[in-house]
């Protein structure tokens, strides 16, 4: 029983190890790493806790994907999630960079105007810098002015600087 158990350790991690080393292989075709991906992203599911490793190596993975299927489909999808992935690890700045990489590099990606919206608000909420922001924010009215984005971004305009307390009464009715 010990040694079926044992075996069965050793499986894994022979398989995780694989995992990790065939993302990096240059012969895999798109499929293939769209596996390894779908794979990682499914450990970090089962994850109780957060856990840097296998976060930054998704990371990687997601670039390197990028970087061999510049084409395919998928791309711009598994860019957005290296950006959230890269927010949600403090890296603001390459969160950014990344989002309007997708936006410029994928204009019929059905999820870019988005892209441009987070850019506003990485900006704002997490960096505080209103004055990016802003023209962040005036950069997605301009280019899709009747989107949903472009009215979440004026209603952003308005209240920059406004503290979030202000706002809620802002909204409030008065009695």
């Amino acid at each position: 029983m010990i040694a079926i158990r044992f075996l069965g350790l050793i499986t894994f991690i022979i398989l995780c190890i694989s995992c990790a080393t065939n993302a990096e292989d240059k012969n895999l075709s798109c499929a293939e790493r769209q596996v390894v991906m779908n794979s990682m992203e499914a450990g970090l599911n089962l994850d109780s806790e957060f856990d840097t490793l296998k976060v930054t190596n998704l990371i990687r993975t997601y670039a390197e994907f990028s970087n061999a299927c510049p084409n395919d489909s998928l791309t711009p999808e598994y860019l957005t999630r290296r950006a959230d992935l890269l927010r949600g690890m403090g890296k603001i700045r390459e969160a950014i960079t990344q989002l309007l990489s997708v936006h410029d590099g994928f204009p019929n990606y059905d999820r870019n105007v988005m892209c441009a919206l987070l850019v506003g608000y990485l900006y704002e909420n997490e960096l505080g810098d209103d004055e990016m922001a802003e023209k962040m924010y005036r950069n997605v009215i301009e280019l899709y002015p009747d989107s949903r984005e472009a009215e979440i971004s004026r209603q952003s305009i308005k209240h920059l600087g406004v503290s979030p307390e202000d706002v809620v009464r802002s909204f409030q009715v008065i009695q």
